[in-house]
């Protein structure tokens, strides 16, 4: 449980601060899109289908990268937020990055590799 937690805990903040900081460089517009609409997801995904493997269940992996990414837009603007596509794009591909370990770790199951 406690390693689970611990897992959780990293990917959480790992996206904050990718997050944190994608925003942090809005001023510079094309490497704030970049990073917000490709970088933030992609690694979101990643790092749900790695942390889905290591044993967390799948339903919390692919929320957690959206809610820290909201966390980020909201501190990093003062409140003011951001537009909801990026926070919408990375639940959308994080669910799928949870739903492909969640079915490696089935077809392993079945004796299939």
């Amino acid at each position: 449980m406690k390693k689970y937690l611990l897992l959780l805990l990293a990917q959480f903040s790992s996206v904050f601060l990718l997050s944190f900081i994608a925003y942090l460089i809005r001023p510079v517009p094309v490497v704030h899109e970049i990073v917000i609409y490709a970088l933030v997801p992609l690694f979101s995904s990643v790092i749900a289908g790695w942390i889905v493997l290591k044993g967390v269940n799948p339903y919390l992996a692919w929320i957690f990268p959206s809610i820290a990414m909201t966390l980020a837009a909201f501190l990093s603007t003062l409140g003011i937020g951001s537009s909801p596509l990026p926070m919408m794009i990375t639940a959308f591909v994080s669910l799928i990055g949870a739903a492909a370990g969640d079915v490696t770790i089935k077809t392993r199951k079945k004796g299939r590799k």
